[in-house]
């Protein structure tokens, strides 16, 4: 978080998951690659 506050107009995405979770749980898909790739996408 402190470096998402230094970086003027930084967007900051925060999942409820682990570092693992982010890649295995059945959630990952929904809370951390589609936004991810809308947001590439919109970029």
């Amino acid at each position: 978080m402190p470096l998402a506050h230094a970086i003027p107009h930084a967007l900051r995405h925060e999942a409820m998951l682990g570092h693992i979770g982010i890649m295995a749980s059945p959630q990952a898909s929904h809370q951390v690659w589609k936004p991810l790739v809308q947001w590439l996408e919109s970029h």
